[in-house]
């Protein structure tokens, strides 16, 4: 975000989701997991908030739910 890179704030903000049976990301399942900045945790979550539906996790041939955890690394390039 602009804002972050003007103030020289960067990090690695972790984001936890569930991604259902079908792949889809529940809106409402998108949580902070690990925060840096607020400007970094909204930026985060409206990226994940962005993602298409991911294929499902599997146990025993079926498609289960399931939370999966990412970073998002936010870095200032020279």
């Amino acid at each position: 975000p602009t804002n972050a890179m003007r103030q020289g704030i960067q990090g690695k903000v972790f984001v936890r989701f569930l991604i259902e049976k079908d792949g889809s990301i529940p809106k409402d399942c998108i949580k902070i997991a690990k925060s840096v900045h607020q400007l970094l945790d909204d930026e985060s979550l409206r990226i994940v908030r962005m993602f298409p539906n991911w294929i499902p996790a599997l146990k025993n041939g079926n498609a289960i739910a399931q939370y999966k955890e990412i970073p998002v690394m936010f870095k200032m390039v020279k």
